[in-house]
Protein backbone atom coordinates (compact mmCIF):
# COMPACT_ATOMS: atom_id res chain seq x y z
CA UNK A 1 0.00 0.00 0.00
CA UNK A 2 1.57 3.35 -1.00
CA UNK A 3 2.22 5.97 1.64
CA UNK A 4 0.50 9.35 1.53
CA UNK A 5 3.82 10.95 0.53
CA UNK A 6 3.93 8.67 -2.52
CA UNK A 7 0.33 9.49 -3.38
CA UNK A 8 1.06 13.20 -3.06
CA UNK A 9 3.96 12.82 -5.50
CA UNK A 10 1.88 10.84 -7.97
CA UNK A 11 -1.08 13.19 -7.83
CA UNK A 12 1.14 16.26 -8.22
CA UNK A 13 2.59 14.64 -11.34
CA UNK A 14 -0.90 14.00 -12.73
CA UNK A 15 -1.94 17.57 -12.09
CA UNK A 16 1.21 18.84 -13.84
CA UNK A 17 0.36 16.75 -16.89
CA UNK A 18 -3.21 17.97 -16.81
CA UNK A 19 -4.65 14.45 -16.70
CA UNK A 20 -5.99 14.35 -13.16
CA UNK A 21 -9.65 13.31 -13.14
CA UNK A 22 -12.50 15.61 -12.03
CA UNK A 23 -13.07 13.25 -9.12
CA UNK A 24 -9.44 13.69 -8.05
CA UNK A 25 -9.67 17.48 -8.36
CA UNK A 26 -12.85 17.56 -6.28
CA UNK A 27 -11.33 15.21 -3.71
CA UNK A 28 -8.13 17.24 -3.43
CA UNK A 29 -10.01 20.52 -2.98
CA UNK A 30 -12.20 19.16 -0.20
CA UNK A 31 -9.37 17.22 1.44
CA UNK A 32 -7.14 20.28 1.68
CA UNK A 33 -10.07 22.37 2.91
CA UNK A 34 -10.69 19.83 5.67
CA UNK A 35 -7.06 19.87 6.74
CA UNK A 36 -6.92 23.66 6.79
CA UNK A 37 -10.14 23.94 8.80
CA UNK A 38 -8.86 21.33 11.25
CA UNK A 39 -5.63 23.30 11.64
CA UNK A 40 -7.76 26.31 12.58
CA UNK A 41 -9.95 24.15 14.89
CA UNK A 42 -12.98 24.95 12.76
CA UNK A 43 -14.42 21.50 13.37
CA UNK A 44 -17.80 22.00 11.70
CA UNK A 45 -16.37 23.12 8.36
CA UNK A 46 -13.57 20.58 8.67
CA UNK A 47 -16.08 17.77 9.10
CA UNK A 48 -18.23 18.97 6.18
CA UNK A 49 -15.23 19.20 3.86
CA UNK A 50 -13.87 15.82 4.97
CA UNK A 51 -17.22 14.13 4.34
CA UNK A 52 -17.34 15.66 0.85
CA UNK A 53 -13.77 14.48 0.26
CA UNK A 54 -14.70 10.99 1.45
CA UNK A 55 -17.64 10.90 -0.97
CA UNK A 56 -15.19 11.59 -3.81
CA UNK A 57 -12.52 9.25 -2.44
CA UNK A 58 -15.00 6.36 -2.36
CA UNK A 59 -14.96 6.48 -6.19
CA UNK A 60 -11.31 5.39 -6.16
CA UNK A 61 -11.96 2.17 -4.28
CA UNK A 62 -11.98 0.99 -0.68
CA UNK A 63 -8.21 0.53 -0.40
CA UNK A 64 -7.16 3.65 -2.30
CA UNK A 65 -4.65 5.73 -0.35
CA UNK A 66 -6.72 8.89 -0.90
CA UNK A 67 -9.69 7.26 0.80
CA UNK A 68 -7.54 6.06 3.72
CA UNK A 69 -6.00 9.52 4.08
CA UNK A 70 -9.47 11.05 4.16
CA UNK A 71 -10.70 8.58 6.76
CA UNK A 72 -7.71 9.46 8.90
CA UNK A 73 -8.27 13.21 8.59
CA UNK A 74 -11.94 12.77 9.48
CA UNK A 75 -10.92 10.64 12.47
CA UNK A 76 -8.51 13.42 13.54
CA UNK A 77 -11.38 15.90 13.39
CA UNK A 78 -13.46 13.67 15.65
CA UNK A 79 -10.54 13.02 17.98
CA UNK A 80 -9.75 16.71 18.40
CA UNK A 81 -13.43 17.49 18.97
CA UNK A 82 -13.51 14.56 21.45
CA UNK A 83 -16.03 12.47 19.52
CA UNK A 84 -14.14 9.32 20.38
CA UNK A 85 -16.61 6.67 19.22
CA UNK A 86 -16.90 8.27 15.78
CA UNK A 87 -13.10 8.47 15.52
CA UNK A 88 -12.70 4.82 16.54
CA UNK A 89 -15.15 3.65 13.88
CA UNK A 90 -13.15 5.36 11.13
CA UNK A 91 -9.80 4.13 12.41
CA UNK A 92 -11.18 0.59 12.56
CA UNK A 93 -12.07 0.90 8.88
CA UNK A 94 -8.47 1.84 8.06
CA UNK A 95 -7.12 -1.12 10.04
CA UNK A 96 -9.58 -3.42 8.25
CA UNK A 97 -8.13 -2.35 4.89
CA UNK A 98 -4.59 -2.89 6.15
CA UNK A 99 -5.54 -6.41 7.23
CA UNK A 100 -7.16 -7.16 3.87
CA UNK A 101 -4.05 -5.88 2.08
CA UNK A 102 -1.63 -7.72 4.38
CA UNK A 103 -0.05 -4.47 5.56
CA UNK A 104 -1.18 -4.52 9.19
CA UNK A 105 2.49 -4.62 10.22
CA UNK A 106 3.45 -1.51 8.25
CA UNK A 107 4.56 1.80 9.80
CA UNK A 108 1.33 3.44 8.58
CA UNK A 109 -0.72 0.79 10.38
CA UNK A 110 1.36 1.22 13.54
CA UNK A 111 0.57 4.91 13.53
CA UNK A 112 -3.16 4.22 13.15
CA UNK A 113 -3.15 1.56 15.89
CA UNK A 114 -1.80 4.14 18.34
CA UNK A 115 -4.53 6.60 17.42
CA UNK A 116 -7.12 3.85 17.78
CA UNK A 117 -5.71 3.01 21.21
CA UNK A 118 -6.16 6.62 22.30
CA UNK A 119 -9.80 6.58 21.14
CA UNK A 120 -10.51 3.33 23.00
CA UNK A 121 -8.67 4.72 26.03
CA UNK A 122 -10.91 7.78 26.11
CA UNK A 123 -13.97 5.55 25.69
CA UNK A 124 -12.75 3.55 28.74
CA UNK A 125 -12.51 0.37 26.69
CA UNK A 126 -9.27 -0.53 28.40
CA UNK A 127 -8.72 -4.03 26.98
CA UNK A 128 -9.16 -2.79 23.42
CA UNK A 129 -6.90 0.17 24.11
CA UNK A 130 -4.17 -2.07 25.51
CA UNK A 131 -4.32 -4.40 22.50
CA UNK A 132 -4.10 -1.45 20.08
CA UNK A 133 -1.20 0.16 21.94
CA UNK A 134 0.73 -3.09 22.19
CA UNK A 135 0.24 -3.76 18.48
CA UNK A 136 1.45 -0.24 17.65
CA UNK A 137 4.42 -0.64 19.98
CA UNK A 138 5.45 -3.96 18.41
CA UNK A 139 5.34 -2.40 14.94
CA UNK A 140 7.25 0.71 15.97
CA UNK A 141 9.96 -1.25 17.78
CA UNK A 142 10.49 -3.26 14.61
CA UNK A 143 10.26 -0.41 12.12
CA UNK A 144 11.57 2.59 14.07
CA UNK A 145 14.62 1.26 15.89
CA UNK A 146 16.44 4.57 15.40
CA UNK A 147 13.49 6.79 16.36
CA UNK A 148 12.97 6.25 20.05
CA UNK A 149 10.76 9.32 20.37
CA UNK A 150 8.15 7.71 18.14
CA UNK A 151 8.31 4.61 20.33
CA UNK A 152 8.15 6.74 23.51
CA UNK A 153 4.82 8.20 22.40
CA UNK A 154 3.18 4.77 22.48
CA UNK A 155 5.02 3.76 25.66
CA UNK A 156 3.59 6.87 27.32
CA UNK A 157 0.05 6.05 26.21
CA UNK A 158 0.41 2.51 27.50
CA UNK A 159 1.78 3.86 30.78
CA UNK A 160 -1.28 6.06 31.17
CA UNK A 161 -3.51 3.05 30.56
CA UNK A 162 -1.76 1.11 33.34
CA UNK A 163 -2.12 4.13 35.59
CA UNK A 164 -5.85 4.12 34.97
CA UNK A 165 -5.87 0.42 35.87
CA UNK A 166 -3.98 1.32 39.07
CA UNK A 167 -1.06 -0.91 38.16
CA UNK A 168 1.36 1.59 39.65
CA UNK A 169 4.64 -0.35 39.21
CA UNK A 170 3.97 -0.97 35.52
CA UNK A 171 2.83 2.62 34.94
CA UNK A 172 5.96 3.95 36.66
CA UNK A 173 8.21 1.63 34.66
CA UNK A 174 6.71 2.70 31.33
CA UNK A 175 6.78 6.43 32.10
CA UNK A 176 10.39 6.22 33.25
CA UNK A 177 11.24 4.37 30.05
CA UNK A 178 9.59 7.09 27.94
CA UNK A 179 11.50 9.79 29.81
CA UNK A 180 14.83 8.00 29.40
CA UNK A 181 14.20 7.49 25.68
CA UNK A 182 13.30 11.13 25.12
CA UNK A 183 16.27 12.39 27.11
CA UNK A 184 18.67 10.16 25.16
CA UNK A 185 17.39 11.33 21.78
CA UNK A 186 16.22 14.88 22.41
CA UNK A 187 18.23 16.04 25.41
CA UNK A 188 17.28 16.77 29.05
CA UNK A 189 15.55 20.10 28.36
CA UNK A 190 13.29 19.18 25.46
CA UNK A 191 9.69 20.51 25.78
CA UNK A 192 8.18 17.07 25.11
CA UNK A 193 9.59 15.93 28.46
CA UNK A 194 7.09 18.14 30.30
CA UNK A 195 4.17 15.86 29.42
CA UNK A 196 6.19 12.81 30.45
CA UNK A 197 7.13 14.38 33.79
CA UNK A 198 3.46 15.21 34.35
CA UNK A 199 2.46 11.61 33.71
CA UNK A 200 5.06 10.17 36.09
CA UNK A 201 4.17 12.79 38.72
CA UNK A 202 0.57 11.53 38.62
CA UNK A 203 1.83 8.07 39.55
CA UNK A 204 3.75 9.58 42.45
CA UNK A 205 0.72 11.63 43.51
CA UNK A 206 -1.61 8.65 43.48
CA UNK A 207 0.87 6.53 45.44
CA UNK A 208 1.40 9.35 47.95
CA UNK A 209 5.04 9.92 47.01
CA UNK A 210 4.46 13.63 47.22
CA UNK A 211 8.05 14.86 47.57
CA UNK A 212 9.09 12.94 44.45
CA UNK A 213 6.10 14.35 42.57
CA UNK A 214 6.86 17.95 43.54
CA UNK A 215 10.52 17.57 42.61
CA UNK A 216 9.58 16.22 39.18
CA UNK A 217 6.94 18.88 38.57
CA UNK A 218 9.34 21.66 39.57
CA UNK A 219 11.69 20.46 36.85
CA UNK A 220 8.78 20.24 34.41
CA UNK A 221 7.75 23.80 35.27
CA UNK A 222 11.22 25.13 34.48
CA UNK A 223 11.22 23.45 31.07
CA UNK A 224 7.62 24.49 30.30
CA UNK A 225 8.44 28.13 30.96
CA UNK A 226 10.89 27.98 28.05
CA UNK A 227 8.38 26.36 25.73
CA UNK A 228 5.63 27.58 23.43
CA UNK A 229 4.30 31.07 24.04
CA UNK A 230 6.72 31.64 26.95
CA UNK A 231 5.05 29.00 29.04
CA UNK A 232 1.47 29.97 28.25
CA UNK A 233 0.64 26.48 27.08
CA UNK A 234 -1.36 23.38 28.00
CA UNK A 235 1.62 21.54 29.46
CA UNK A 236 2.30 24.36 31.89
CA UNK A 237 -1.37 24.40 32.92
CA UNK A 238 -1.18 20.68 33.68
CA UNK A 239 1.99 21.17 35.74
CA UNK A 240 0.25 23.86 37.80
CA UNK A 241 -2.84 21.70 38.25
CA UNK A 242 -0.80 18.69 39.38
CA UNK A 243 1.25 20.78 41.80
CA UNK A 244 -1.99 22.15 43.26
CA UNK A 245 -3.37 18.62 43.62
CA UNK A 246 -0.33 17.43 45.56
CA UNK A 247 -0.51 20.40 47.94
CA UNK A 248 -4.26 19.93 48.39
CA UNK A 249 -3.92 16.21 49.08
CA UNK A 250 -1.53 17.09 51.91
CA UNK A 251 -4.00 19.59 53.36
CA UNK A 252 -1.94 22.54 52.11
CA UNK A 253 -4.94 24.31 50.60
CA UNK A 254 -3.56 27.82 50.99
CA UNK A 255 -0.63 26.79 48.75
CA UNK A 256 -2.93 24.94 46.37
CA UNK A 257 -5.43 27.76 45.82
CA UNK A 258 -3.29 30.16 43.71
CA UNK A 259 -1.93 27.24 41.68
CA UNK A 260 -5.45 26.09 40.84
CA UNK A 261 -6.47 29.62 39.93
CA UNK A 262 -3.51 29.99 37.59
CA UNK A 263 -4.15 26.54 36.09
CA UNK A 264 -7.84 27.32 35.47
CA UNK A 265 -7.07 30.65 33.82
CA UNK A 266 -4.38 29.10 31.63
CA UNK A 267 -6.49 26.10 30.65
CA UNK A 268 -9.34 28.40 29.64
CA UNK A 269 -6.90 30.48 27.61
CA UNK A 270 -5.20 27.67 25.69
CA UNK A 271 -7.91 24.95 25.63
CA UNK A 272 -11.14 26.96 25.71
CA UNK A 273 -13.55 27.61 28.60
CA UNK A 274 -15.60 24.45 27.99
CA UNK A 275 -12.72 21.98 27.87
CA UNK A 276 -13.02 18.99 30.27
CA UNK A 277 -9.60 19.80 31.74
CA UNK A 278 -11.03 23.12 32.90
CA UNK A 279 -13.79 21.22 34.70
CA UNK A 280 -11.21 18.95 36.33
CA UNK A 281 -9.35 21.95 37.73
CA UNK A 282 -12.57 23.64 38.84
CA UNK A 283 -13.72 20.55 40.72
CA UNK A 284 -10.41 20.13 42.53
CA UNK A 285 -10.26 23.87 43.19
CA UNK A 286 -13.67 23.56 44.83
CA UNK A 287 -12.23 20.97 47.21
CA UNK A 288 -9.36 23.27 48.16
CA UNK A 289 -11.80 26.13 48.78
CA UNK A 290 -13.87 23.88 51.04
CA UNK A 291 -10.69 23.09 52.95
CA UNK A 292 -10.30 26.85 53.48
CA UNK A 293 -13.98 27.23 54.50
CA UNK A 294 -14.62 29.39 51.43
CA UNK A 295 -17.85 27.55 50.77
CA UNK A 296 -19.67 30.10 48.61
CA UNK A 297 -16.69 30.26 46.27
CA UNK A 298 -16.58 26.46 46.22
CA UNK A 299 -20.21 26.36 45.07
CA UNK A 300 -19.37 28.65 42.15
CA UNK A 301 -16.46 26.41 41.13
CA UNK A 302 -18.62 23.28 41.38
CA UNK A 303 -21.44 24.84 39.35
CA UNK A 304 -19.03 25.79 36.58
CA UNK A 305 -17.52 22.29 36.59
CA UNK A 306 -20.96 20.64 36.48
CA UNK A 307 -22.01 22.76 33.50
CA UNK A 308 -18.91 21.75 31.52
CA UNK A 309 -19.19 18.06 32.38
CA UNK A 310 -22.88 17.93 31.53
CA UNK A 311 -22.05 19.38 28.14
CA UNK A 312 -19.05 17.09 27.60
CA UNK A 313 -20.19 13.80 29.12
CA UNK A 314 -23.89 14.12 29.92
CA UNK A 315 -25.68 14.57 33.24
CA UNK A 316 -25.64 10.89 34.24
CA UNK A 317 -21.92 10.31 33.63
CA UNK A 318 -20.02 9.45 36.85
CA UNK A 319 -17.66 12.36 36.26
CA UNK A 320 -20.63 14.73 36.36
CA UNK A 321 -22.40 13.18 39.33
CA UNK A 322 -19.13 13.23 41.28
CA UNK A 323 -19.04 17.02 41.14
CA UNK A 324 -22.73 17.20 42.00
CA UNK A 325 -22.03 15.11 45.10
CA UNK A 326 -19.17 17.43 46.03
CA UNK A 327 -21.52 20.39 45.67
CA UNK A 328 -24.02 18.69 47.97
CA UNK A 329 -21.31 18.41 50.63
CA UNK A 330 -20.65 22.15 50.34
CA UNK A 331 -24.37 22.84 50.71
CA UNK A 332 -24.43 20.72 53.87
CA UNK A 333 -21.57 22.74 55.31
CA UNK A 334 -23.59 25.89 54.60
CA UNK A 335 -26.58 24.29 56.37
CA UNK A 336 -28.60 24.45 53.15
CA UNK A 337 -29.86 20.96 53.84
CA UNK A 338 -32.96 21.02 51.64
CA UNK A 339 -30.90 21.96 48.59
CA UNK A 340 -28.30 19.29 49.44
CA UNK A 341 -30.99 16.62 49.77
CA UNK A 342 -32.62 17.62 46.50
CA UNK A 343 -29.25 17.48 44.72
CA UNK A 344 -28.46 14.03 46.16
CA UNK A 345 -31.86 12.77 45.03
CA UNK A 346 -31.08 14.04 41.54
CA UNK A 347 -27.73 12.23 41.60
CA UNK A 348 -29.45 9.02 42.70
CA UNK A 349 -31.96 9.27 39.83
CA UNK A 350 -29.18 9.93 37.34
CA UNK A 351 -27.17 6.95 38.57
CA UNK A 352 -30.21 4.68 38.35
CA UNK A 353 -30.85 5.93 34.82
CA UNK A 354 -27.25 5.19 33.87
CA UNK A 355 -27.37 1.68 35.33
CA UNK A 356 -30.58 0.95 33.45
CA UNK A 357 -28.95 2.10 30.20
CA UNK A 358 -31.34 4.97 29.58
Amino acid sequence: MPTLRVVATITSFLVALGIASPAFADWRTQYEAAREALKNKDFRNAENAAIEALNEADKFGKADERRLATLEVLSDIYRESRQWAAAATLLEQIIEVHREQGTEGSPDAGYVFNKLGVAYHQMRENDKAQAAYETSLAIKRKKYKDNVTSIATVVTNLGELYRRKKDWPKAEELHKQAIADKESELGPEHPSLVASFNNLALVYKETKRYDEGIKLLSRAREIAQKGDNNGRNADMATVLHNLADIHSMQGQNAEARPLYEEAIALRKEVLGPQHPNVAESLNNYGGALMGLDLLDLALVAYDDAIAIRKLEYGASDPRTTLVMTNKAMALDRLKRFDEATKLRDEVKQLEERRKSGQ
